[in-house]
């Protein structure tokens, strides 16, 4: 069964992506692109979609992995994940992208009891 992409979404993720591996001369893209939205609206699920159309497999990381005692183990792990993205594009030649999922749940929440 086919499966619609809003064709907003697709366009803003796949222009997001296509531009970080263009090499634009004074032209700085942002590396990251936050998407934001109340639980189970497809977020996720729309960007499997796109990166399958877009003919890739992400690097993905949950944000629940990111829960750890070890202050240095969240961002080791985004390193180890970040190089896993970088080897598949510089190496096998394939694009690719980082996908945090969940950040929420790894970050925690943001408020006046956050230290």
């Amino acid at each position: 069964m086919p499966y619609n992409i809003s064709p907003r979404f697709l366009e803003k993720l796949a222009v997001h992506i296509s531009k970080n591996f263009l090499n634009l001369p004074g032209v700085r893209v942002p590396l990251i692109l936050g998407i934001h939205g109340r639980k189970g609206e497809g977020k996720t699920f729309q960007c499997q979609l796109v990166f399958e159309k877009m003919g890739f497999e992400p690097v993905s990381i949950s944000g629940g992995e990111l829960e750890s005692p070890d202050a240095g183990d969240p961002s080791r792990l985004i390193r180890l994940r970040y190089r896993e993205a970088s080897e598949q594009i510089k190496v096998r030649g394939e694009m690719c992208a980082l996908f945090i999922n969940d950040l929420d749940a790894g970050a925690g929440r943001f408020d006046a009891g956050t230290q």
